[in-house]
């Protein structure tokens, strides 16, 4: 989907649909507290994660959305923005974890509604 606040960029929605589905599937692995330090997941483990780390959903995009997953190499806030197609205010928004105009995010289900209403937000126009 083209990103409203950016048409240079497209949002990711499949990559935003991957993550509701996986932090439903291992709910002990969502914290919006953590940006997934120490988090050892990558797309081609296709399992949950052993290592007992939990992930906020900047994270979870980043372990879902870059080929190598978290390493310490990278900058998990800015990697996140570029793999969803979102700006920094977008970005901020969604990932907040004390506030977000897109409702709380503080459990799993939680964060799947979140990223249901930022969906919803992005597709209304103006």
């Amino acid at each position: 989907m083209k990103n409203p606040d950016d048409p240079t960029k497209a949002i990711n929605t499949r990559l935003l649909r991957r993550m509701q589905r996986a932090i439903l599937k291992w709910p002990a692995h969502f914290n919006i507290n953590r940006w997934g330090g120490g988090f050892r997941w990558t797309p081609q483990t296709k399992t949950a994660p052993d290592c007992g780390m939990a992930a906020c959903l900047a994270g979870w995009a980043v372990a879902l959305g870059r080929p190598g997953g978290i390493t310490r190499q990278i900058h998990i806030y800015g990697t996140a923005v570029t793999v969803l197609g979102l700006t920094h205010p977008q970005a901020t928004d969604l990932f907040s974890s004390v506030g977000s105009r897109y409702g709380p995010a503080f459990s799993p289900r939680q964060a799947v509604a979140r990223i249901d209403r930022f969906l919803a937000a992005m597709r209304k126009p103006g």
